[in-house]
């Protein structure tokens, strides 16, 4: 009777990956909601260099922001970074270092 009244619920992985997106932006828009709001209440006066938490609250979310861009271009676009650029570089800076290691070294 009651599976009839409430059936469960059913995880299909058709929907999971929209639902990520779904939280992942809601949670982006809440968090520049609450960042608006602080920086309005903070800012409400004026700045001035005695408004450190809004100074802190700035510094802290830019680290954030910073480490999150900095995972999404390694994650997505990191091989590539490394195959075109960072690659070349770092063999012709080994080829070096393996040339002249007898000079380099102390």
């Amino acid at each position: 009777m009651i599976e009839t009244l409430c059936p469960p619920l059913v995880r299909s992985k058709d929907y999971s990956r929209e639902m990520k997106y779904v939280v992942g932006i809601l949670l982006v828009l809440l968090w520049v909601a609450y960042f608006i709001g602080a920086m309005y209440s903070n800012f409400k006066y004026g700045f001035d260099r005695t408004n450190e938490p809004a100074i802190r609250l700035i510094a802290v979310n830019a680290l954030a922001v910073f480490c999150v861009l900095y995972w999404a271009v390694k994650k997505y676009y990191g091989y590539t970074i490394w195959k075109s650029c960072l690659g070349p570089c770092y063999r012709a800076i080994s080829g070096f270092m393996d040339k002249y290691w007898h000079i380099l070294k102390w």
